[in-house]
């Protein structure tokens, strides 16, 4: 059975952006649709810089097409019917009876808009019934236009739509509204209708009129609904996510939900549904999931750990001149990692590695192994080289204090020249330099030699 990095439940605008990002970090993807998607009626895509006005489907097609030069990634265009999980990885049975398991999920199955229980709204549904008036609302500009929605819901969307036209009533379908909330409406020019809808009327998809219990009939263009909704896919329910208040899953700002390892990105994890909006949170939670696996390899550090090392290598640093500098645990470490033997140990470890991993099938535990050690093989290795560097230059310099000591005219602020500032440094080194083109000039004036010492030049 086969693993993946990630798998993507969901092949719309979200989950395809992930696999693009993924992809491109190379990391080995299958990605898993269905073939449903919540705007599978509209007939143009917008709002979506670049390709507004665009059908979905074209957009998802050339999706798919830039997909196909990352070799890492794979598409089956069949549903999940079934998912788990075991230890730290998921199980995902696919449609037809195959299988495959995950380091990481993404669900990006998107939700599904429930119509009202209306005669005639499935034909006209995507055409001139819409949900949302910023993909759909700049098309019926100034047109006739219905709201069907209840209590607050139908109120909020009726004065957001009052934007786009004047001509706006809203149905509550059989349901009285507050007096407060007819006033809101009547300061804005919208007008309310409490009768029952019976059924709509349209012709090629184009809504004609709102036929009302009791055979009242009004002309409208277009109707847009707020009622509810609710994930395509029950797979959250089935891993144990938690869902908020509002019905939707509840996840943190990069999409990561209750559940470790599981993402969720696009319409079922946010209020704002725009394709736009569903292909940023695909990449975002792309990025999430790509940083989760360097964590989990070993190649990248927690945000805690990292401060906590770096501010324990900073004191040692500082210490290891004082209390480490003639430690003769640390020279004897240093002379025996030098030598060829160790060197021949640490071959033969790699080797044995390499060598049991067909053993146990390559594992995450496997790669594990290696990883864990060489970092903190390689950790404790810079504290050994620091020391011995440490070691070898406070020797150095006491063995040059000595040099100079021992020269009658050396100056004796030479021997603690490394403890100068940026400024002394630089005002030695010119003083130097003078010096040098003072002696190029006698020796070319007298053809001899003459000798640094000669010149001392006072600091």
């Amino acid at each position: 059975m086969t693993l993946y990095d990630t798998i993507i439940i969901g092949g719309g605008p979200a989950g395809l952006s992930a696999a693009l990002v993924l992809g491109r970090c190379m990391r080995r993807i299958l990605v898993c649709d269905s073939g449903r998607y919540r705007n599978e009626r509209s007939q143009a895509l917008h709002c979506y810089m670049g390709h507004d006005g665009i059908h979905p489907r074209e957009l998802l097609k050339r999706a798919r097409r830039q997909l196909e030069p990352y070799a890492t990634v794979s598409m089956k265009c069949l549903p999940v019917c079934d998912i788990g999980q075991e230890e730290d990885e998921f199980l995902v049975r696919i449609e037809a009876g195959e299988a495959a398991r995950a380091r990481t999920l993404l669900i990006a199955t998107g939700v599904v808009d429930e119509l009202p229980e209306i005669e005639g709204i499935g034909d006209l549904f995507g055409r001139s019934i819409h949900v949302c008036p910023y993909c759909d609302g700049w098309e019926h500009r100034n047109a006739a236009i219905a709201v069907y929605g209840r209590a607050d819901k139908g109120t909020n969307l009726a004065l957001l739509l009052r934007q786009w036209t004047n001509d706006l009533v809203l149905c509550t379908h059989g349901v009285a509204l507050s007096k407060d909330h007819r006033g809101i409406l009547g300061r804005r020019g919208v007008a309310v209708e409490e009768t029952p809808i019976e059924r709509l009327e349209g012709v090629d998809g184009c809504l004609r009129s709102i036929h009302f219990v009791g055979g009242r009939k009004l002309p409208r263009r277009a109707l847009f609904f707020n009622t509810d909704q609710h994930p395509r896919s029950p797979l959250l329910e089935r891993l144990g996510c938690r869902f908020d208040e509002s019905g939707g899953v509840a996840c943190d700002e990069s999409g990561e939900t209750s559940v470790r390892g599981v993402f969720v990105a696009g319409d079922v994890s946010r209020d704002v549904q725009l394709a736009i909006i569903a292909a940023a949170e695909g990449a975002r939670a792309a990025l999430a999931i790509n940083k989760r696996l360097l964590k989990v390899d070993g190649h990248l550090l927690y945000g805690q750990e990292l401060t906590l090392g770096l501010a324990v290598y900073g004191w040692l640093c500082r210490q290891a001149p004082i209390r480490l500098g003639h430690s003769p645990l640390a020279r004897r470490t240093a002379c025996l990692l030098g030598t060829p033997a160790a060197f021949a140990a640490a071959c033969a470890i790699v080797a044995v590695w390499a060598v049991t991993g067909p053993l146990f099938g390559y594992s995450d535990t496997w790669q594990l192994v290696i990883n864990t050690a060489t970092t903190i093989v390689t950790f404790l290795m810079v504290f050994l080289v620091q020391n011995t560097q440490n070691r070898d230059a406070r020797a150095l310099h006491l063995k040059l204090g000595e040099l100079l000591r021992s020269v009658k005219e050396a100056r004796n602020k030479l021997i603690d020249l490394e403890n100068c500032t940026d400024e002394e440094l630089d005002q030695v080194e010119r003083q130097f330099r003078a010096l040098k083109r003072r002696e190029a000039r006698q020796e070319s004036e007298a053809g001899g030699n003459s000798r640094v010492g000669e010149h001392p030049i006072k600091v």
